[in-house]
């Protein structure tokens, strides 16, 4: 009896540090990114595919921080209006920007391109914050089978390629900025003191869950969230925080959703939400997508994996329709002329 009773307290104790967690973490932690800045506040953040969609909003929210900008895409003239609209905006700091083609055939000159450019232009042990946003999807849910080799490659090399090479490319430079992992014996007033810099990947919810007609995607933002958990534990000791946000839909010319609602924040939004929770393990930013997804892992995963497979195969059933109507419209205009 008594060992039943020892069972259920901690059982309790165990549901309601679990419970506390989720709270603390979803409604009242939020990063300082104070601590991530050099003494002279001359802090900068680097942020991939930066001209649209998270991306944009990653870079107009850092510059509302204070933060100086290095923004990467691998378009030349939406990298120069971006530039012009914040310098605008925000005179005072310093925006460089690097073309980088993430889906390139040969990784290697396009990461190196970004590489020279942090070193080249960002004073040294100033680069503190490395945001890994850019990423590919296909323009629509379809099956496995549906994909062609040329896809499946195109996500493969943007979304866990590029992002892997360019982190292993500029983790020097962050190094230099927090002095690398600290002498054995180093007293807590020496770790309280060190600089430190940050890392946030962008997965995905679908990384979390594996969602059906989303098999290709899933599984690279499944991969940046198993490469951010695994280098967050090896770069904590060296003044280095890695944090995956997870996110599920958010309007973008990803998602193509057509205006923000209460399950479906904007892009801005959730890049705000993002920095929030910098220094976490790994959170959605977004309040009500935490919450669905913590109610979502608590179902059993057959369960879960059928409704999610109703509920994409009713998404494209529903673009469908609309891609009817819209060929039944074009059709009826081009016999009314």
């Amino acid at each position: 009896m008594l060992f039943f009773t020892v069972l259920g307290v901690l059982t309790f104790l165990f549901a309601l540090g679990w419970l506390g967690r989720i709270v603390y973490e979803t409604f009242f932690y939020r990063c300082d990114l104070a601590q991530f800045q050099p003494p002279t506040r001359g802090g900068w953040a680097l942020v991939t595919g930066a001209t649209a969609g998270i991306g944009r909003g990653f870079a107009a929210e850092l510059a509302a921080r204070g933060w100086n900008l290095l923004l990467v895409s691998r378009s030349e003239e939406k990298l120069a209006a971006l530039k012009a609209e914040l310098a605008d905006q925000f005179p005072k700091l310093r925006i460089e920007t690097v073309v980088s083609d993430a889906a390139s055939a040969d990784l290697a000159p396009q990461v190196e391109a970004v590489r020279r450019a942090a070193a080249e232009r960002v004073p040294s042990g100033c680069l503190r914050l490395l945001v890994n946003n850019v990423g590919v999807s296909t323009a629509e849910p379809q099956s496995f089978v549906s994909h062609s080799a040329a896809e499946v490659q195109h996500m493969l090399t943007v979304n866990c390629g590029y992002t892997t090479l360019l982190t292993l490319a500029l983790l020097p430079l962050l190094r230099a900025a927090t002095g690398g992992r600290l002498a054995a014996g180093a007293s807590a007033a020496a770790a309280a003191q060190r600089q430190r810099a940050a890392i946030l990947n962008l997965s995905s919810q679908s990384g979390v869950f594996h969602v059906p007609y989303l098999s290709v995607y899933s599984a690279t933002k499944a991969f940046n969230l198993a490469l951010s958990h695994a280098m967050r534990t090896e770069l904590e000791e060296e003044g280095i925080a890695v944090t995956a946000l997870t996110p599920s839909f958010v309007v973008s010319n990803m998602t193509k959703l057509p205006r923000a609602t209460f399950a479906a924040p904007s892009a801005e939004t959730c890049a705000r939400k993002g920095l929030d929770i910098l220094g976490l393990r790994h959170h959605c930013g977004y309040a009500v997508h935490e919450i669905g997804l913590r109610i979502a892992l608590l179902l059993p995963s057959e369960f879960r994996s059928r409704l999610e497979l109703k509920a994409v195969r009713g998404m494209v059933a529903q673009l469908q329709e609309k891609k009817n109507k819209l060929a039944t419209k074009a059709t009826d205009a081009t016999k009314e002329k």
